[in-house]
């Protein structure tokens, strides 16, 4: 299956299950928008933002983890609307600023349908799950929909990138992009709760983010393209690697995340190799640059 039909496939199987819980003409409400260096998270976003548009949806608020403003919710989305937390990999007590973040916004809309966008849940600590659980279990109309690393060294001579370190000047971006960065995180999210100004200043914010996000990701498949071979051990690599027509190895180590979205959704793909660690990694990279003519004696590999 080619790059462009895997993405394919998988665009209308993402539409099928999102459009189960919001409409065509929904007022809905994105909160969460990731405004740091995860090109991963930017990918997501603008995917979420994409599949709104498909569905017919109308985004009239949108904000950052920081930025949640119930109230303002409310009259952006009024009593009919639906509130949509951003997706990803964080849900659980592996990051646990976000999961406060996402248990408070669900408390804080219990009149309102609150729609989890496709996550990877995990929980290291029992106690930690069933306090989510009956917190969660709260609401009267909560869905959650599931999606369902780390560190290693590529071949020597590769080149190392970790987008989840430093900032985004490591993927190229320059001081226009820093600035529009520090201003949507500052300026741009305490105007949206003034009512006088929330509705010129929430169009401002939304254009500022896809902005924003739209840049991030292109630096993203800038990166995965500037090698012959990638080895990666980030999920959203992965898919930028699909999307760009790159050859690449998944390193699945962890508690399973890779593997199992692999199996799920990309197995069997001929760009992609699978491997357990970093020998694995080296022999699959260089297997996959030889029958991509793009062998070098110690193949560049990027960690992204």
């Amino acid at each position: 299956m080619t790059a462009h039909a895997t993405v394919t496939a998988l665009r209308e199987r993402v539409l099928a299950s999102v459009g189960r819980h919001v409409g065509a003409g929904a007022r809905v409400a994105l909160i969460d928008y990731p405004n740091h260096t995860n090109v991963g998270d930017s990918a997501i976003w603008l995917g979420e933002i994409e599949t709104l548009r498909l569905l017919g949806a109308d985004v009239a608020y949108e904000c950052e983890a920081h930025g949640h403003d119930a109230r303002a919710v409310r009259r952006a989305i009024g009593p009919d609307g639906t509130v949509l937390l951003h997706g990803g990999g964080n849900f659980g007590d592996e990051w646990p600023e976000y999961q406060r973040l996402r248990e408070g916004v669900i408390d804080a809309h219990h009149d309102h349908p609150v729609v989890v966008l496709p996550q990877t849940l995990r929980f290291n600590r029992e106690e930690n799950r069933a306090r989510a659980a009956a917190a969660l279990a709260a609401h009267p109309r909560l869905t959650i929909l599931c999606r369902d690393a780390r560190r290693l060294m590529p071949p020597a001579g590769g080149r190392v990138i970790d987008w989840m370190e430093g900032d985004d000047s490591d993927l190229g971006a320059g001081p226009a992009e820093r600035l529009l960065r520090a201003l949507a995180c500052n300026g741009g999210q305490r105007a949206t709760r003034r009512p006088h100004v929330a509705r010129a200043a929430g169009s401002f914010v939304r254009s500022l983010h896809t902005r924003l996000a739209r840049r991030r990701v292109q630096l993203g498949i800038d990166l995965v393209a500037s090698a012959p071979v990638v080895v990666t051990d980030r999920l959203h690599a992965h898919i930028l690697c699909l999307v760009a027509g790159v050859p690449h190895v998944l390193v699945a180590t962890g508690y399973g995340k890779l593997r199992a979205f692999v199996h799920a959704w990309t197995a069997g793909h001929p760009l992609l190799r699978l491997a357990g660690g970093a020998l694995e990694a080296d022999a699959a990279a260089r297997d996959l640059g030889a029958r991509h003519d793009a062998l070098l004696p110690t193949p560049e590999a990027i960690h992204a």
